[in-house]
């Protein structure tokens, strides 16, 4: 039996079917046969049946997490019929993360608007969803009043577990018509489902549990995706020993590195890198405590296997700074044009002067970014190619659509 399991049931109190769409598991893997896709079961759940799906750990002192969304179609007086005269879907999520050490976080939310939606013009709906999930039930214990914590969002609580901790977990949620109480309720969805920070965090930890099955250090997505056919690929940078070492440094060595702010996590991390004589370094995004307080999985990357620059905004196609996923893009292209295997941003930048007017004197200004860039390997004379002997970059396989 593995050492930590999660057992998802839901139950379509719904008049249409919940229809599987996308799925992750970032930590563990899916128990087989009971895969979120899989139909019969959680892949397609008919009006009052209910289908299951379960993911547990797959290493020594590992956890699991993951998530599964369904679409529904929804149809009744309190909503518009919509274009077709059918009525408009909405998007059911459920995320978990079991930790073999740390609070277990249960999250689930209801939705007019799908997540993964590609269409980035596409004009969100800002209306409360028609339907509603709940929690019902933990490991057969019925629960009560926490339903009522929020509509759109609810997290079990911590002071479940204290007194007998639990490492097996099987959650019964109800999908059903959302109450009229809570139709008028002004709490908005983004709270409920991963927002841009947690999708990144969640994107690291997923190539860091990839990294060791091939004998690297560790890895770390450049945010480029690709698409063949059903399967959906994310691009990745691999770190070899060579490269890089992994080391749990104490949060509280972290200048300004809250643990769920994915910017500053990197910031705070490179300059904890740069201080120790490191060219930079990367969190893994995974943290613990072993009962000495907070550690932080942490990539440093040594001089031998890559170098540090300050570059040139405008040479980076001028992303905005705050746009961390296309920051990261712009790394990676900059560091392929420029005979590097990848890169990453620390997410530093300052104004720094480049030039001078040589007519006035005056100062000429530009931003610059922090950029750690892995060199290549050594040529290989039998090959004449070179071994990934500090970094390969691979496409990893994300999730597959249904059939």
């Amino acid at each position: 039996m593995a050492a930590r399991e999660f057992h998802g049931v839901i139950k379509n109190e719904w008049d249409n079917p919940l229809i599987h769409v996308a799925d992750d598991v970032d930590g563990g893997e899916w128990q087989d046969p009971w895969y979120p896709s899989m139909v019969p079961g959680a892949g397609r759940i008919e009006p009052g049946a209910e289908g299951e799906w379960r993911s547990e750990s797959d290493g020594v002192m590992t956890g699991t997490s993951g998530w599964a969304r369904w679409g529904v179609r929804v149809l009744d007086d309190v909503n518009d019929a919509g274009p077709d005269g059918l009525g408009h879907f909405e998007f059911v999520q459920v995320n978990w993360s079991i930790p073999f050490y740390g609070t277990p976080d249960i999250t689930f939310a209801v939705s007019r608007n799908n997540p993964s939606a590609s269409d980035a013009f596409a004009r969100p709906d800002p209306r409360p969803p028609a339907l509603e999930i709940v929690g019902t039930s933990l490991n057969g214990s019925v629960v009560q009043t926490p339903l009522e914590i929020a509509p759109y969002v609810f997290a079990l609580p911590w002071a479940w577990f204290v007194d007998n901790p639990i490492t097996h977990f099987r959650v019964t949620f109800t999908v059903r018509r959302r109450a009229s109480a809570q139709a008028a309720s002004r709490l908005s969805f983004p709270d409920a489902v991963p927002g841009r920070q947690e999708m990144a965090m969640q994107s690291f930890r997923h190539r860091t549990a990839a990294a060791p099955s091939g004998g690297f250090a560790g890895a770390f997505p450049n945010f480029h995706e690709t698409t063949e056919g059903r399967n959906h690929f994310g691009g990745t940078v691999l770190v070899t020993r060579a490269a890089a070492e992994w080391r749990d440094v104490p949060l509280s060595e972290m200048a300004n590195g809250g643990l769920g702010d994915f910017a500053e996590r990197m910031r705070s991390t490179n300059t904890w890198a740069g201080s120790r004589g490191f060219v930079g370094g990367f969190p893994t995004y995974f943290h613990a405590d072993y009962g000495a307080g907070t550690v932080c999985g942490t990539v440093l990357i040594k001089s031998d296997g890559a170098e540090f620059r300050d570059v040139a905004l405008s040479e980076l196609g001028n992303p905005a700074l705050e746009d961390f996923e296309a920051r990261f893009r712009a790394t990676q292209d900059y560091a392929s044009s420029h005979g590097f295997v990848g890169g990453f941003p620390t997410l530093h930048h300052a104004r720094v002067v480049v030039d001078r007017d040589v007519r006035t004197g005056q100062k000429i200004y530009a931003t610059v970014c922090g950029t750690v860039l892995f060199k290549r390997g050594e040529r290989d004379i039998r090959t004449l190619g070179y071994e990934p002997t500090f970094a390969v970059r691979r496409n990893l396989p994300l999730y597959q659509d249904p059939a």
